[in-house]
């Protein structure tokens, strides 16, 4: 039997739609931007950092202050065995790093909606992956050739 662990066989995914702050008010007064916040947990509350972020940098001319982080996609099995878990201390341009939490500005309650429900289809199907590959590496077979 191996020790390996391909990633999560289930996920309590929560999120919530809000308002965003001053920065996406029009003119006529009204919000032109949506914050969709989802977080990823298994048993016992315990995080699941399957939100993989991308580092960038703003200004080259800049420290550690000129970084900023972006939402890329779902981890995949692999990336839940490769990738760090939170922001590395020496993040450097392209530096590849997973968490439990992902943050999206949206333009409408609809399209914050889209989001949510492309975010929920990418993790069903890494859960399915992952059972797939915790089974597969979990179930021990041999063969006699000759």
């Amino acid at each position: 039997m191996s020790s390996l662990n391909y990633g999560p066989t289930s996920v309590n995914l929560t999120w919530s739609f809000a308002p965003a702050t001053a920065a996406g008010l029009r003119m006529d007064g009204s919000l032109d931007t949506h914050l969709v916040t989802m977080t990823a947990s298994g048993s016992a509350n315990i995080a699941i950092p399957l939100f993989v972020y991308q580092s960038e940098v703003v200004n080259p001319l800049t420290s550690l202050n000129g970084m900023l982080a972006f939402f890329t996609n779902i981890a995949s099995p692999l990336d839940m065995q490769d990738l760090p878990v939170g922001v590395p201390l020496d993040a450097q341009a392209n530096t590849m790093f997973r968490l439990s939490t992902l943050r999206v500005y949206t333009r409408s309650q609809k399209e914050a909606e889209f989001v949510r429900d492309e975010v929920r289809a990418d993790v069903r199907a890494l859960v399915s992956r992952c059972k797939a590959l915790n089974s597969w590496i979990s179930t021990p077979s041999s063969e006699n050739i000759g």
